[in-house]
């Protein structure tokens, strides 16, 4: 009864549902998806509900100990006039979206925003649905995933050994 009473109502509640069937309605046939790894469980479950079970996406990887690979996964969706990032669950205070943020925003053109802000308010923990257009070849010469400036945050070992979990591994991913 205690654990009950103390877990009631729940910490946060991240509302990527509502994301995903904003993103599904305003979709086109050639639109690319780019799940944030933190997404990656609820987008499964959701995206066949959306119609998007279809629809060509990257499910982003975990890597709390190299921020880089975030961007390397990005650098896929490259010369694309239509990429949705969809996201929430960011983890060590969204240092690793607001990196991919940034250089999205520095590698192309956001062209339309989402935002379901999650029961605390916090921006970290809310859920997104980004529209970028990456086809921008000057906008592209600026910078790639191997030159963007990356800072690695200190990240407990405990953290790093167990901080990535779920639709990696039972997608047969690392």
């Amino acid at each position: 009864v205690f654990a009950t009473l103390a877990a009631l109502p729940p910490e946060r509640s991240e509302h990527l549902r509502p994301v995903l069937a904003a993103v599904a309605e305003r979709r086109q046939p050639e639109d690319d998806i780019y799940v944030y790894y933190g997404a990656g469980q609820s987008f499964m479950y959701y995206a066949p509900r959306f119609g998007l079970d279809r629809t060509r996406f990257v499910l982003g990887r975990c890597s709390v100990t190299d921020p880089r690979v975030y961007l390397r996964d990005l650098d896929r969706l490259r010369r694309k006039s239509r990429v949705w990032i969809v996201a929430t669950h960011a983890r060590l205070g969204a240092t690793g979206l607001l990196l991919m943020l940034g250089y999205l925003d520095t590698i192309g053109r956001r062209v339309e925003s989402i935002e379901v802000p999650a029961t605390l308010n916090l921006p970290s923990i809310a859920a997104y649905g980004l529209l970028y257009d990456l086809s921008d070849e000057a906008r592209l010469s600026k910078t790639s995933a191997e030159i963007y400036p990356v800072q690695t945050p200190p990240v407990d070992a405990d953290f790093a050994e167990w901080g990535c979990y779920g639709t990696q591994s039972a997608l047969g991913r690392s």
